[in-house]
């Protein structure tokens, strides 16, 4: 009975570190087994990394995997795995039997430690309230990574769309000052042209007028009595050579001009309308390019702000490694759990410009 109390203990408390979430799992096996680990903690952390790569519903919120998932994550460390090997090596690696497999769980098994091994692992006591401090500094920097992370996508997203708009407004407003163009050159000229046949028609017009004045004059002196016979004879001998004559090439120039005339009119109409929308869609692309501008001017202030953010990143980063090298120091601190800040840190440091990067993993 006594053994089956223990036995239940046992699986209590392992049970427990099983529910913690993924990086918690990781730091108590960390420090329980620095010494076999501390030449090679990045194995342990690159598990991690899969482990909430592959738990698509909390990440690293979450503590265990299923069975699919967790077929994965063998997979991805030993690809020669048939599917038979990895269901055998699931069930044994489930400790608590419940079809998932924890972080801590898939550790003991990947390197054949035993429950009571990780129970009985030493986890550090001294210092505790350095490492309490560091870790609070880490996680304000990780909430500022979040934030600048956030800020730098958001940012570059504006830039990248506004930036796309200008190249595109650039290119409208040029095709619609060609245009513009293009039409007040087509005014001009109909304006000429609607002035030499204005000028054709009433030219055609006099013309008219004064053939009919010419006959009507010749028609008046035919019948005048008191002209002489010989008067009345020419008089009437030139109207009948007029009467005569075609009017139709006269009257069908007329026409012809009038309807060119009315053709260049209707033209002149349509330019105009056109010219008219013309300088609308000039406006609209003007009001359209301010509001662009003002974007511009958002996003360089996004940019600025992304910069105080990276500097006061840093700070926080310098404030958290101080207080690492602070527990370190005194002694007696969990090595893993310390480890583990660092190498948070060096997660941290990837949101930060390349030239401010001091730190690389340890293997």
């Amino acid at each position: 009975r006594e053994q089956q109390r223990m036995a239940a203990t046992q699986s209590e408390e392992f049970t427990a570190l099983c529910r913690q979430p993924y990086a918690k799992q990781a730091v108590y096996f960390l420090n329980g087994f620095w010494d076999e680990f501390q030449d090679k903690p990045e194995t342990v952390w690159k598990i991690y990394e899969k482990f909430v790569e592959f738990d698509d519903k909390k990440g690293k919120d979450g503590n265990e995997l299923d069975e699919f998932n967790t077929h994965r994550v063998l997979e991805a460390f030993d690809s020669t795995q048939t599917v038979v090997k990895m269901r055998e090596q699931m069930k044994e690696m489930d400790k608590n039997d419940n079809g998932h497999a924890a972080l801590l769980e898939y550790l003991i098994f990947a390197h054949k430690k035993t429950i009571q091994d990780v129970l009985d692992s030493p986890q550090g006591e001294s210092a505790e309230e350095l490492v309490e401090a560091a870790q609070k500094k880490i996680q304000e920097v990780q909430d500022s990574v979040a934030e600048v992370e956030a800020k730098l996508s958001a940012n570059k997203t504006a830039l990248d769309a506004n930036e796309k708009k200008l190249e595109e407004l650039k290119s409208a407003t040029e095709e619609n000052e060609a245009a513009i163009i293009a039409l007040k050159k087509a005014q001009e000229e109909q304006e000429g042209a609607e002035k030499e046949l204005e000028t054709a028609v009433a030219d055609l017009k006099q013309q008219e007028t004064e053939h009919a004045a010419a006959l009507k004059t010749l028609e008046d002196k035919s019948a005048d009595d008191s002209s002489s016979a010989m008067a009345r004879a020419k008089a009437k001998n030139e109207l009948a050579q007029m009467q005569s004559e075609d009017p139709m090439p006269l009257r069908r120039a007329k026409i012809t001009q009038e309807a060119a005339l009315r053709k260049v009119k209707k033209q002149q109409a349509e330019a105009a309308k056109a010219v008219e929308a013309a300088e609308a869609k000039k406006i609209q692309l003007e009001k359209t390019q301010a509001e662009l501008e003002k974007t511009q001017a958002e996003a360089e202030a996004a940019v600025v702000a992304l910069e105080k953010a990276h500097a006061a990143l840093e700070k926080r980063m310098e404030e958290c490694k101080e207080q690492i090298e602070k527990a370190k120091k005194r002694g007696g601190a969990a090595q893993g759990r310390l480890w583990w800040m660092e190498r948070e840190m060096i997660e941290a440091e990837k949101y930060l410009p390349q030239s401010k990067q001091k730190h690389t993993p340890k293997k």
